[in-house]
């Protein structure tokens, strides 16, 4: 049944909203380094386009009943996207220095993201069985994802190191960096396995690769003085892709496709014939 909200959603087509909101904040970020003086703050402007993109993505997640690809995958989007806006408004809170215990809010805005990034892995990893067979077919995603990513990740590491020593921070930091690995990896294998339709796939697919490469991104930012292009730069960076991110994995929850891939419907059989042998019929 067709409500308000999705009437206004397919009037309105809020993905092109959303995309022009985070190109003019873009815009305005990027301007600040020809500007005299630099600015290294950032404008109001920016933050209102910043935050209308963010309110948008997060009602896609949130309007997403009855066109999704279950009840169930309805309710985890909605999971998902509380436990985002959360993370996120205790890092501003600490990076706007609003409050004084900076370090546990720090802690606890990572531990969310981890529990969004965990959660996301056994998702996409849904009806993976991870026997020597399974694992041997899905090698070649497994070996490019963690060839491309831990290279950076150990520099991001080493310098977490520098910075922080072994500290619990340090150690919640190098557990988050494992755990958005394994995520990124199984959206890449649930990909590879058509686990849902391919449009949803690859949406969950570049929108972790986009969260990863932020986070990445992110993570160097701390090394940086506040006041310098680097800082602007990382700061302009690590936001082109963590906007677009949320965005893509928030376009996942739709079904595009009218049928249901033959993997989702091999899961739910599996679901109620526990003892039952893995054979398929079509």
């Amino acid at each position: 049944m067709r409500t308000n909200i999705t009437i206004w959603w397919e009037k309105y087509n809020f993905p092109k909203i959303i995309i022009l909101s985070i190109i003019i904040a873009l815009i305005i970020d990027w301007s600040r380094i020809f500007q005299s003086p630099i600015q290294y703050n950032l404008g109001g402007f920016s933050i209102i386009f910043k935050v209308l993109a963010f309110v948008l993505i997060n009602l896609i997640a949130w309007t997403a009943s009855g066109r999704g690809h279950s009840t169930r995958d309805e309710k985890f989007f909605k999971f998902l996207f509380t436990c985002i806006p959360l993370a996120d408004i205790l890092f501003v809170l600490h990076d706007y220095d609003l409050i004084t215990n900076k370090p546990f809010i720090a802690s606890v805005g990572v531990f969310i993201f981890m529990i969004v990034q965990l959660s996301l892995t056994l998702r996409n990893l849904a009806g993976f069985k991870f026997s020597t067979e399974e694992l041997k077919q899905n090698a070649l995603p497994i070996i490019i994802t963690a060839t491309i990513f831990w290279p950076i990740g150990i520099s991001v590491i080493i310098g977490l190191y520098t910075v922080f020593g072994v500290s619990y921070l340090f150690v919640l930091l190098n557990f988050y960096l494992v755990i958005l690995f394994l995520s990124v990896t199984a959206a890449v294998i649930s990909h590879f396995n058509k686990n849902f339709p391919t449009k949803n796939t690859k949406l969950m697919m570049y929108g972790l690769i986009s969260f990863a490469s932020c986070d990445l991104i992110y993570f160097w930012n701390i090394f940086l003085f506040k006041e310098s292009i680097a800082k602007i730069f990382t700061t302009n960076l690590s936001l082109m892709f963590y906007l677009p991110a949320l965005l893509m994995i928030a376009m996942s929850v739709w079904k595009y496709d009218e049928e249901i891939s033959r993997n989702l419907l091999l899961r739910s059989r599996y679901r109620h014939r526990a003892s039952s042998s893995p054979t398929v019929d079509d």
